[in-house]
């Protein structure tokens, strides 16, 4: 059985690239404090994105909340090199929780392809 290359799949908040061929290609993007950038292969023309947000910090009176999780196919071009930013997770600042980061993928042309939202941080007691 041949299989066209038309989509891999990419997971953000660890982003996971893999390409829908008889010998998968599996690659990992976590949080770096760094954009980071990837290049649609040869013969790719749509991507699956399932993007989660980062979790946001513990506070003294409660945990923080979860990130958002966004899927969706979009089409792309080969060549094209998407943007992705993963966030990182929110700290305990004091007593409160700080929020967690976004997770997204933005176009060559600067556009988000979709964007997951980041956790609140936590309560403080009172």
């Amino acid at each position: 059985m041949k299989l066209k290359i038309t989509s891999f799949l990419l997971i953000l908040a660890a982003i996971s690239i893999s390409h829908n061929t008889a010998f998968a290609q599996l690659s990992t993007y976590g949080y770096t404090g760094a954009v980071q950038y990837y290049t649609v292969p040869a013969g790719v023309t749509s991507v699956r994105i399932d993007a989660k947000g980062a979790g946001g910090g513990s506070g003294n009176g409660g945990p923080g909340g979860d990130g958002a999780c966004m899927s969706g196919t979009f089409d792309v071009t080969p060549g094209e090199i998407l943007t992705v930013i993963v966030g990182g997770q929110g700290l305990q600042w004091g007593n409160s929780g700080g929020g967690g980061g976004g997770s997204g993928v933005l176009t060559s042309g600067g556009l988000p392809l979709i964007i997951g939202g980041a956790g609140g941080g936590g309560a403080v007691n009172a």
